[in-house]
């Protein structure tokens, strides 16, 4: 039984590991997704990621470097060859 906890609980700290290794990649447009100043846009970021890492969302290629359709006033703070809209239509 104590093994069973022990595998469990390397199985949480992995993931959590994971997670925060993620969520501390390198960003494009790092003041876009400022921890501080756009608490919100961070948090969907991090949610994005995780539906790539579960399996739930598939990166449309190569540049889907967002994980998804943008909102246009996040848009307006990003380089513009870094989102490319029409992976999305």
């Amino acid at each position: 039984m104590r093994i069973v906890k022990d595998v469990g609980h390397m199985f949480r700290l992995s993931r959590q590991a994971l997670n925060s290794a993620l969520t501390q990649s390198m960003l494009v447009a790092p003041a876009t997704f400022d921890v501080q100043r756009h608490p919100e846009r961070n948090r969907e970021r991090v949610e994005r990621i995780k539906r790539v890492v579960s399996g739930e969302y598939i990166p449309c290629g190569l540049f889907d470097i967002f994980y998804g359709k943008l909102d246009r006033d996040t848009q307006k703070n990003i380089p513009p060859l870094s989102c490319f809209e029409s992976y999305y239509r």
